[in-house]
Order: structure tokens, then sequence, then C-alpha cells
């Protein structure tokens, strides 16, 4: 039997590769998952604790929230349209969409116009 094997099994995991596969299954682009990882691999070292590395609902929660938000503000000039709004807001899973109906033309085209013409100062 390997050290690793030896190790893994000592700390509750029932061989190395599932010690890999569940190290492999957390998401190294979350600050929180992989602060939590660096605190498990110096201090615990434990199936029980590595389990507990994943993020919970609420923070799993938080960053599909998040992640859609960054989406959202990273789309620019002909990458945003009102059906980006759509699906920003789909995330809530609420079912309102959002409202929107451009309204008053004339009133719209003013504003275009005005911001145009404030840009351009």
């Amino acid at each position: 039997m390997s050290d690793n094997e030896k190790l893994a099994r000592e700390n509750g995991f029932a061989s190395f590769q599932e010690m890999l596969d569940m190290v492999g299954g957390l998401d190294p682009t979350k600050p929180s998952v992989m602060a939590a990882f660096e605190f498990w691999k110096l201090k615990d070292g434990t199936k029980a604790g590595l389990g507990s590395v994943r993020p919970s609902g609420l923070e799993a929660e938080n960053d599909r929230l998040r992640d859609a938000i960054k989406k959202h503000r990273d789309q620019r000039g002909d990458d945003r349209c009102w059906l980006d709004d759509r699906e920003l807001y789909a995330v809530l899973g609420d079912g309102d969409l959002g409202d929107n109906h451009v309204g008053d033309k004339a009133a719209m085209l003013g504003r275009i116009a005005g911001g145009i013409l404030i840009d351009a100062a």
C-alpha cells in the first residue's frame, strides 16, 4: 500500500482515488472554496472536513447570483440588449421579467438625444 493510499484511509477516505475525486470536484474559480480548501489542507485533512469545503446552499446561491450579475455587467455595446435584462431577471426565479415597454416614443427619443448631447460635451 502506497503512502498516499495509507494517508487517505487514515483520514476516512475509502481510497486515495476517492480523495482525488472529491478534490477534483471543487471549483477553483470560487475564492471561498479555495480558502476553505487551503484551510482543510493545512489543518484538517479528513474526508468529513473536505466534504465541508463544498459551498453550502446559501453560498452556492450567492455564487449563482453573482455570476449572473457579472455576466450582465460584462456585456458591452452591441453585446447587450433588453433580452439580457430579462435573462438577468429570470435568475431570480420569481416570474417577473420586468417591463421592457418603451412607452412614449417621442419622449424616449428626446432622452436619447439629450444623452448623446451630454456625452458629446
